[in-house]
């Protein structure tokens, strides 16, 4: 008889305790629903990037110029975001090249930051997903470079992963040899 009342007290701690934090959970989430943050935000992320600059609010400073924290090697990177009418627009410069074009953003999972992409830039190399079962498999030379980079924008940081792996191969940025690029807005 201890034995169950030992037993059904602790159910019931475990329960009560799971219970509060869902709660906790449901009060967060709604709090942000109701947030006049959450309101001024667009419903469709990629209407972002095409918003007026008077009526869009942004989770943080977008415009700014961005540059690699790593100096390993020969990769150097700048990336200078602005706005230009309506549109956000990139330019990037790397040791060997230069690029410009439209920025894209759309919210991350949690709407705490940004997904980004760099439109105009093709990649340096692309052999595409290796599937094992696929019979068909395209010569490398008919496989298209993608024309765009994506990263994830935070705060004041841009990361990109820059190479794949052995199942999925690719490197963006052929004269940069990181696995990951991060990018740090600097002071103004």
């Amino acid at each position: 008889m201890v034995r169950i009342m030992i037993l059904w007290v602790a159910v019931t701690c475990f329960l009560s305790c799971s219970s509060e934090t869902d709660r906790k959970a449901d009060h967060a989430e709604n709090e942000f629903a109701h947030s006049p943050l959450k309101d001024s935000l667009p419903e469709n992320p990629t209407e972002m990037s095409k918003a007026g600059a008077d009526t869009t609010k942004y989770l943080f400073e977008i415009e700014g110029l961005y540059k690699l924290t790593d100096t390993i090697g020969d990769c150097k990177m700048e990336l200078r975001i602005f706005r230009n009418k309506k549109q956000f627009n990139y330019q990037l410069k790397t040791a060997t090249r230069q690029w410009q074009g439209d920025v894209l953003l759309s919210f991350n999972e949690k709407k705490d930051g940004y997904y980004i992409t760099l439109k105009g830039i093709e990649w340096s190399e692309y052999e595409g997903v290796v599937d094992p079962d696929e019979q068909d498999e395209q010569p490398e030379e008919e496989k298209a470079l993608p024309q765009e980079v994506q990263g994830v924008l935070y705060n004041n940081e841009i990361t990109i992963q820059n190479t794949g792996n052995s199942m999925n191969y690719y490197v963006k940025f052929g004269d940069c040899d990181l696995k990951y690029i991060h990018l740090i807005k600097r002071a103004r």
